[in-house]
């Protein structure tokens, strides 16, 4: 890259976000045509996987699926193959069949509802990575109960960094910043005469203090946290990220951040550790050795702990 290079920064709204692209490069030509594609496959990604679209690939599976083995596009296959998997390695704690869940507590909404008892018993009779079934010769998908509904909520942005990634690397740039919703990141390379891109992890508490800072250089982080998205009913407080074993509001992390090579695991991940906590993320952590994870945790009424899985293992191009 030369000593002065081109820089180029642009934002699109889409998948109920706001993406940001940062673009270092030779050619101001080169990054506005590169960037020109990426915000394309975002909108053929929001497309395909909104599952409040009816147009949509997603809500065509879920009203198929329980009839037909439905034939999956390519990309989509992989994201759903992976969910799977993880739903496996999670215990659970992961599922991209929370959707009759979502519906119950009705967090698409900005009032939100606490779902009775049978409301929520009939919601969990419909969630389960069980119900799904994939056929990787065939390429397909089918449900083995009514009702079962995917939502890709959970991990769509994560497959959209990666996907804008690709693009960006298949266009020869190679310093790039990714930032879907201030929640999902990408760092491509690394700034000009700079170490690695420079992010903060918000205080849940605090927003104008952060708990960490990071320089990351050809990894992936992703948080997840209740504080900007819950819903208040009576004394209470629910917060929108849901077990999916329990079919309620995950409560004893304030804050969970996944580091990963891709944004599909660290979008994906920062959910289900969110809901595992702090010794189910060890866990997992442990028998993954490019995962990395920081919690923030309620102890107590005033004790707040931070908490770094994975830092002892150091890396080849990692975070510091």
């Amino acid at each position: 890259m030369s000593s002065n290079p081109a820089f180029l920064e642009v934002h699109h709204r889409a998948m109920a976000t706001e993406f940001s692209l940062l673009l270092y490069g030779d050619n101001k030509a080169r990054l506005h045509w590169a960037a020109e594609l990426a915000l394309e496959e975002i909108d053929r990604l929001e497309h395909q996987m909104s599952v409040f679209n009816i147009t949509s690939e997603i809500s065509g599976i879920n009203a198929r699926a329980t009839q037909e083995e439905v034939i999956v596009e390519p990309g989509l296959f992989r994201v759903l193959q992976f969910s799977k998997q993880l739903h496996e390695e999670t215990g659970g704690a992961f599922d991209i069949t929370i959707h009759p869940l979502v519906r119950a507590w009705q967090f698409f909404r900005k009032t939100g509802t606490v779902p009775d008892a049978d409301t929520l018993a009939d919601a969990l009779s419909r969630t389960g990575m069980h119900h799904v079934h994939l056929n990787p010769e065939r390429r397909t998908i089918q449900f083995d109960l009514p009702g079962i509904e995917i939502n890709l909520g959970g991990i769509g942005k994560g497959y959209a960094v990666d996907a804008i990634t690709g693009i960006l690397r298949r266009n020869r740039i190679t310093s790039a910043f990714i930032n879907a919703g201030g929640s999902t990141f990408y760092a491509l390379g690394a700034p000009p005469e700079q170490e690695g891109w420079q992010v903060g992890i918000r205080d849940p508490l605090n927003p104008d203090r952060h708990l960490e800072v990071l320089h990351l250089m050809d990894r992936s982080l992703s948080t997840s946290g209740n504080y900007e998205r819950f819903i208040r009913a009576e004394t209470r407080t629910y917060g929108h990220i849901l077990d999916p074993r329990s079919g309620r509001p995950a409560e004893s992390v304030l804050s969970a951040t996944a580091l990963a090579p891709t944004a599909l695991e660290t979008d994906a991940l920062s959910t289900a550790f969110f809901v595992l906590g702090i010794e189910g993320t060890r866990k997992y952590g442990c028998s993954n050795a490019g995962v990395k994870a920081i919690q923030y945790i309620k102890e107590s009424s005033e004790r707040f702990q931070l908490y770094k899985i994975g830092f002892e293992k150091p890396e080849t191009g990692e975070e510091s």
